[in-house]
C-alpha cells in the first residue's frame, strides 16, 4: 500500500474509519458518489409529493453536495450530519467492497457506542462479531497477497 494507508481493522472499526479510509484512499470516487446520491435524493424528492418530506430530500441532497465540495477542496473532515454520514459510509462501503453483513456489523456497533451508559447488552456484543472477526482476517489476508 501506499504511503500511510493501513489496513482497517473491519471487526473493531466505526463509521467514520471506513468513510476517513476512502477519503485517504480513493476520494475522487466518494466524491463521485456522494455526488450521484444526492443527484438521486434531489431527482425523487418531488414523488413523495408531501411538502416537508421534498423539503427533507432536498436539504439531504444539498448538505451532500456540501460535503463532496469540501472533499474536492481539501477538507476531509467527516460531518456530524446522521444522514450525510450513513450516506458517505455506504458509498465508501461500497467502494472499499465491504459484504453487507460487515456494514451491519459496524453500524451496530456504532449504535452500540452511541447508546452510552445504562444499556443493558452493551457488553455482550453482537451476534455478527465473530463474522466480523473472521471477514476482517480474510480481507486482511487478500490484502497481503495483494
Amino acid at each position: 500500500m501506499k504511503g500511510d494507508m493501513r489496513a482497517i481493522d473491519y471487526a473493531t472499526c466505526c463509521i467514520n474509519d471506513v468513510i476517513a479510509y476512502s477519503l485517504k484512499r480513493h476520494s475522487r470516487l466518494l466524491v463521485d458518489r456522494l455526488r450521484s446520491h444526492a443527484r438521486v435524493h434531489a431527482e425523487f424528492a418531488d414523488a413523495y409529493e408531501i411538502r416537508e418530506v421534498t423539503r427533507s430530500e432536498l436539504g439531504l441532497a444539498e448538505r451532500l453536495h456540501g460535503f463532496a465540495n469540501a472533499v474536492e477542496l481539501g477538507d476531509h473532515m467527516i460531518p456530524d450530519d446522521f444522514d450525510v454520514r450513513r450516506e458517505a459510509f455506504g458509498s465508501a462501503a461500497s467502494l472499499q467492497d465491504l459484504h453487507p453483513i460487515m456494514q451491519g456489523a459496524i453500524a451496530e456497533r456504532e449504535d452500540a457506542r452511541n447508546a452510552g451508559p445504562g444499556r443493558s447488552d452493551r457488553d455482550l456484543g453482537s451476534p455478527s462479531d465473530g463474522l466480523a472477526r473472521a471477514l476482517s482476517a480474510s480481507n486482511r489476508a487478500f490484502l497481503r497477497r495483494s
